[in-house]
Order: C-alpha cells, then structure tokens, then sequence
C-alpha cells in the first residue's frame, strides 16, 4: 500500500501483473484501493 501512497502507479501496476493479492487487508480493514481513493492516485 505504500507503494499506492508514494503514487509509484507504474510499481503497483507491476506488482498486480505479477499477482499481487488486491484484497489485502492492513489491521484496521484499510485496503490499496481504500488508499489509492484517499489520495486521490488512480487511473
């Protein structure tokens, strides 16, 4: 999720070509999209 919040879109685009889980949950049910949407990071 960091990755969303530094804004590296071309790293997360990356790491979801490779497989990466978008249903991952941090503790407190945030989720990369939860994240993506607060910081306004998306295409």
């Amino acid at each position: 999720m960091r990755i969303i919040e530094y804004g590296c879109i071309a790293c997360a685009k990356a790491l979801l070509k490779a497989g990466a889980d978008v249903n991952v949950r941090t503790e407190d049910g945030t989720t990369a999209f939860t994240v993506a949407k607060k910081t306004k990071r998306y295409s």
